[in-house]
């Protein structure tokens, strides 16, 4: 088992990239609430910071980008980033509407705690972790590391 807790962003940029922190959790209860609120006291920041909702494109990316194939498969999700350059960490967090939650992040705890804040306790079902299927692992999958740099 991976212990590491943080790689440097710049590591991301290397020839042979550090692996990615994945959390992988589903809802087992509709709808989920999103702590907006959270988002501005955490610092947010109007220039790289994201809160996107994606949909099902009927114009897929060129076939000679990098991340064609898989932005062509994704289903419609909402995405929110966050980067916090000051303490170099960044997490990107997609909702899909089946539930699922996936968060990619360089820092474990950073991953965590915005999952903590964004989705969990906030008004009005003030859900727990106890409500999702939580799974977490540090992935060396080149796609998944390759959508974590492109999200």
């Amino acid at each position: 088992m991976n212990v590491t807790i943080r790689y440097a962003l710049d590591d991301y940029f290397c020839e042979t990239p550090p692996p990615v922190f994945q959390l992988t959790a589903t809802a087992q209860f509709s709808p989920i609430d999103i702590n907006i609120a959270y988002l501005t006291q955490a610092g947010w920041n109007q220039t790289v910071d994201r809160l996107r909702f994606h949909v099902q494109s009927q114009n897929p990316p060129p076939a000679d980008r990098p991340l064609a194939a898989a932005i062509g498969s994704v289903e419609p999700h909402i995405t929110v980033r966050r980067l916090d350059e000051e303490e170099d960490r960044f997490v990107s967090i997609q909702i899909a509407i089946d539930g699922v939650v996936s968060v990619m992040s360089n820092d474990r705890k950073f991953a965590i705690d915005t999952f903590n804040h964004l989705l969990l306790d906030c008004p009005p079902g003030f859900h727990a972790t106890d409500e999702f299927d939580i799974n977490e692992q540090w992935a060396t999958d080149a796609q998944i590391v390759a959508y974590f740099l492109g999200s």
